[in-house]
Order: structure tokens, then C-alpha cells, then sequence
């Protein structure tokens, strides 16, 4: 928990030559240590975080490949010259995101074969940034893409693993 040490009273009984009880009461200091490290072992964890970039021919995803399910945050910046989007698409188990990837051409409007639209962000407009949206995503493997509003065009982006 981060704490080298911690110090204590003890207390020793004996009988008959040897030790009955023992106790041993944190110090008034190692407790005043102890105690915030525990809190923050109990204190939820932030979720996990991707920060998306689309300058209209890269998708660039910053952030975890895999994490597990439930909530995720995601913030997208938008620098092409057009509205677009975040989309995420959940491939059929058996699938590996990496190879789903490599089949993909940049600017293709069609969804991958063993693939199906999981999740989209609210459009954003050219030059203009989507602050952390959250979604609740199960386990899986998922593909991330930039999505050009008007054309359905998709620019793959990285793959993310959701375990259980």
C-alpha cells in the first residue's frame, strides 16, 4: 500500500516462562499514515480514458488497447474540414481486431464483414472538440474508426480489447 513501515506499542503476557498474549497498537503517527492508504485503496478508480484525433485522413487514438468492461471515457478532436464523428464497431468473436484493421481502406463507407456499429459520439464540428463522453461498453473486441458525417466515410483507428 506504499507505507515502508509502520510502527506499534506491543504488549506481551507471559506465563509460566512464555509468551500467553500478544498484541501490538499502531502508533497515533502509523495510523494517521494507514489510514489514507487504505482509503485510496477503496476509492473507485477512474475510468479508462481515449483521446481520439481525426485530421480527415488518420484516425489517432491515444490511450488504453484494453481495458475492462464497463464505463469508458472518450474525448474526440475533430481537425478535418468536415463534421465527424467517433464510431465503434463490435466484431463476431473469432475476430482479431488487428487483422479486421489491415482489411479496411481509409475512406471505405462500408462496415467490415463479422462487424456491427456498436456505439457513435455526437457529430462535432470541423476544428471542435468533444470533452469526455461516456459510454458502458462489454467485453469484446472492437474496432475504433473516425466517421465523416455526411459521406459514412470510416478511418480505422486502433482495436480495443473489453475483458469481463
Amino acid at each position: 500500500i506504499g507505507l515502508e513501515l509502520l510502527n506499534c506499542d506491543e504488549t506481551y503476557i507471559f506465563e509460566d516462562g512464555l509468551v500467553k498474549e500478544w498484541s501490538c497498537a499502531l502508533t497515533e503517527d502509523s495510523v494517521n499514515r494507514f489510514m489514507p492508504a487504505v482509503q485510496a485503496m477503496e476509492a473507485p478508480s477512474e475510468p479508462p480514458k481515449l483521446m481520439i484525433t481525426f485530421d480527415g485522413e488518420q484516425c489517432l487514438v491515444d490511450g488504453p488497447v484494453s481495458a475492462p468492461a464497463g464505463q469508458m471515457l472518450i474525448s474526440f478532436d475533430n481537425q478535418s474540414d468536415s463534421q465527424a464523428r467517433v464510431g465503434i464497431v463490435k466484431l463476431d468473436d473469432g475476430l482479431i481486431a488487428d487483422d479486421v484493421i489491415g482489411s479496411i481502406e481509409p475512406g471505405s463507407s462500408e462496415i467490415p464483414s463479422g462487424a456491427t456499429i456498436y456505439f457513435g459520439t455526437k457529430s462535432v464540428l470541423s476544428g471542435k472538440f468533444l470533452d469526455e463522453r461516456g459510454i458502458d461498453i462489454e467485453p469484446g473486441e472492437y474496432i475504433l474508426s473516425c466517421v465523416y458525417l455526411t459521406s459514412n466515410e470510416a478511418y480505422p483507428g486502433a482495436g480495443l480489447t473489453i475483458s469481463e
